[in-house]
């Protein structure tokens, strides 16, 4: 056959790959949550399934609709008003705005966030020995407190809307509250700031951005479309895919390991534990009353406050690598009550399709290392020591802020539920 003749033969078969590439993936059916077929999913289906992914890739820094500006006013002034007991008269000349202009979900997540951090001011601002105002104001600590209807309505309309209880949680504190001081650059604690605060210190602004960083640091790379892939490979034993997934959650794992230690240089010990540690507390036991909400006006909430916990990504993790903790235990109580109420709901259909994933593939990753051994066991056993490490400096650093304290800032029992986790992440560890 002549030169050209080969050319064009192989011309034409190119062009019935190509064609049969894209009929293919023309003819892909679109991926549902909970899907019983097992898919390989790409960057594109998580965007979908989970509405932009589990850490947003912008945030709104004032609401679209002027109509809220007294909102913008209110949070722009809150630590001002906080340091110098003013909060009251400034929310008592605060108009009760309707939530039904709120209409994207962006807005919805900044209303969520300065209308909490204004409510969780109204109830522990006077528990808060300000330099500017350190008399605390003596209250009956049986006595819950009542949230002016000019806050509490439209909080508890924005909460119900994003499916969250009627308190601050981590994702509003965490991943709603952030701005990129130069967008064009990357996302580290330099080009970071806090969109809006309480206390106005350094201090608040980093105990939020490290675990943001954390956060970005999984998700970046393709790491969540690669950990709810790793069942479809394991289902067809795609171990060669499987461990590179490994070996970069792994990295990931050390990289926050990392970010946690800088705690030290971004959070004072004292400033957290004084002045901003009582302003994040939640409002269990005895619970608040939110004026103007409910059948007869008056509702009453008890919901803990926001905690490390309540980040779906390492739950997700455990779920993933089999990390399983004691049923009875304090952590597994604590992790399935923080799934269950204080995640948005894209953060609980991760979790529940990463569930469904995993039964549908009739293994875990766990099992086939244990099975296959060679380098998907050195990888997975690898994994599992990063996380049991990450847990550790957790419970380090959570005991350096919390010193004197019997309960984290989401009023959980700290150091029984961390050394649970980290019992349980090594127990997960190959024998």
């Amino acid at each position: 056959m002549e030169a050209h003749q080969w050319n064009t033969a192989g011309a034409l078969l190119a062009g019935v790959a190509i064609g049969w590439y894209l009929t293919r993936a023309l003819r892909r059916p679109e991926i549902q949550l909970g899907d019983s077929r097992l898919l390989e999913l790409t960057e594109a289906d998580v965007t979908r399934l989970f509405r932009g992914g589990l850490l947003p890739a912008e945030t709104v820094t004032v609401l679209s609709d002027p109509f809220f500006a007294p909102w913008e006013e209110l949070s722009r002034r809150l630590p001002q008003l906080n340091r110098q007991g003013r909060l009251a008269d400034a929310i008592e000349a605060l108009p009760e705005l309707c939530t039904s202009r709120l209409r994207t979900c962006k807005d919805l997540q900044r209303a969520y966030v300065l209308l909490g951090q204004a409510v969780h001011s109204w109830v522990h601002g006077a528990n808060v020995p300000w330099p500017e105002n350190p008399v605390l104001e003596r209250r009956d600590p049986a006595v819950p407190r009542v949230v002016p209807r000019q806050i509490a309505v439209p909080f508890a309309s924005v909460c119900a809307r994003l499916g969250l209880p009627c308190v601050l949680t981590a994702a509003g504190t965490d991943l709603w509250n952030w701005r990129m001081v130069n967008p064009a650059a990357y996302m580290t604690m330099d080009n970071l700031r806090c969109i809006s605060t309480m206390t106005g210190l350094d201090t608040e602004v980093g105990f939020h951005l490290v675990p943001l960083c954390m956060m970005h640091r999984i998700e970046q790379g393709g790491l969540l479309v690669q950990m709810l892939n790793v069942p479809y490979w394991l289902a067809y034993q795609d171990f060669h895919r499987v461990v590179p997934t490994l070996r970069g959650l792994t990295e990931a794992l050390g990289d926050c390991r990392t970010m946690f230690l800088s705690m030290k240089q971004h959070v004072d010990i004292n400033e957290f534990y004084n002045l901003y540690r009582p302003l994040l507390s939640g409002f269990s036991p005895k619970g608040v009353v939110l004026e103007g909400v409910g059948p007869t006006g008056i509702t009453t909430v008890d919901p803990n406050g926001p905690s490390a916990g309540q980040h779906v990504i390492f739950a997700a993790i455990d779920l993933l690598l089999s990390v399983a903790h004691d049923s009875q235990g304090a952590a597994h109580k604590f992790q399935k009550d923080m799934v269950g109420r204080y995640m948005p709901k894209q953060h609980t259909d991760f979790l529940h399709e990463l569930r469904c994933r995993i039964e549908a593939s009739g293994t875990t990753v766990r099992d086939a290392a244990v099975a296959s051994g060679g380098d998907l066991l050195k990888v997975y056993s690898a994994c599992v020591e990063a996380l049991r490490q990450f847990r550790m400096h957790h419970l380090g650093i959570a005991t350096r802020y919390l010193a004197n304290a019997q309960v984290g800032t989401g009023k959980s029992s700290f150091r029984d539920m961390l050394t649970e986790t980290i019992a349980g992440t090594a127990s997960a560890t190959p024998t």
